[in-house]
C-alpha cells in the first residue's frame, strides 16, 4: 500500500514533492504514528504544514486544500511548498490514517500550478482504495496474532495437562511402592506358615506380629 500511494502520489496524476501517510494507533485516542514518508520531507516547514493538515483531518474526518501554503504558513516559503492537500482514510466512519502531500508550480508540469478541487476528488477516491487494503492489511494481522495467542493458550494448556499426568504417574508409582512392601511382607510370613508347620510357636507368634504390624500399616495407607 505504500509504494502504491507513492507511486500515484509523485506520479504525473498528482506530481507530489513530498508524502506523508499517517496511521491511528489503535488504543490511543489522538496518537497518530508515520508509516511512510516519500519525497523531499525533510524541511522543517514542510512538517509544520504536514503535521497541522493531518490533525485537521484526523479531527474533522474531510479533506483539506491548501492551494496556496504559504499564506497560512508565512515560514513556507513558495519555492518549498506552492501546496498541499490532505484526506482521510476510513474503516467505515472512523478515521484510520492520513495521506497528505505536497508539490507542484514548477515550470515543466503542464496545467495546475498548484492543488485544486479536482486535485483533492481524486486523491480523496484513491484514499478509499488504500483504506480498504489497509484495513484487510490489519484485519490479516489482527487475526494473525489472535491465532498465536490462542496457539500460546493451546500450548500452555497442554503442558499443565502434561505435567499433571506426570503428577499423576508419579503418585500411582508411590502409592504402588507404598502398598506393595506391607503386602509383600503378610504374603512371605503366611507362605512360611503354611509351608514349615512344625516351627515352634515363638516363631509363629513372630510371624503373626509381623502380619499384624503390616496389616496396620497398610490400613493406615
Amino acid at each position: 500500500v505504500d509504494r502504491q500511494i507513492a507511486q500515484t502520489a509523485m506520479g504525473q496524476e498528482l506530481k507530489a514533492d513530498w508524502c506523508v501517510v499517517r496511521q491511528k494507533i489503535q488504543g490511543l485516542e489522538g496518537d497518530e504514528e508515520i508509516i511512510g514518508q516519500f519525497g523531499e520531507w525533510d524541511a522543517k516547514e514542510i512538517q509544520e504544514v504536514e503535521l497541522a493538515l493531518s490533525k485537521r483531518v484526523f479531527e474533522s474526518g474531510r479533506g483539506e486544500l491548501l492551494t496556496h501554503a504559504s499564506a497560512e504558513f508565512p515560514d513556507c516559503e513558495v519555492a518549498i511548498c506552492p501546496s498541499a492537500m490532505a484526506v482521510p482514510m476510513r474503516d467505515g466512519p472512523e478515521v484510520i490514517g492520513t495521506v497528505v502531500i505536497g508539490g507542484k508550480l514548477r515550470e515543466r508540469f503542464r496545467g495546475d500550478a498548484r492543488y485544486q478541487e479536482g486535485d483533492l476528488r481524486f486523491l480523496r477516491a484513491l484514499a478509499r482504495e488504500w483504506s480498504d487494503r489497509i484495513v484487510i492489511a490489519q484485519y490479516n494481522r489482527t487475526l494473525e496474532d489472535r491465532v498465536h495467542l490462542r496457539t500460546l493458550d493451546l500450548q500452555m494448556a497442554n503442558d499443565r495437562l502434561s505435567e499433571i499426568d506426570r503428577q499423576k504417574s508419579d503418585f500411582m508409582n508411590m502409592v504402588a511402592h507404598d502398598l506393595r512392601t506391607p503386602l509383600t511382607s503378610i504374603r512371605s510370613y503366611a507362605e512360611i506358615m503354611l509351608t514349615y508347620k512344625d516351627e515352634p510357636p515363638e516363631t509363629y507368634e513372630e510371624f503373626l506380629t509381623i502380619i499384624n504390624d503390616e496389616s496396620v500399616r497398610l490400613n493406615g495407607l
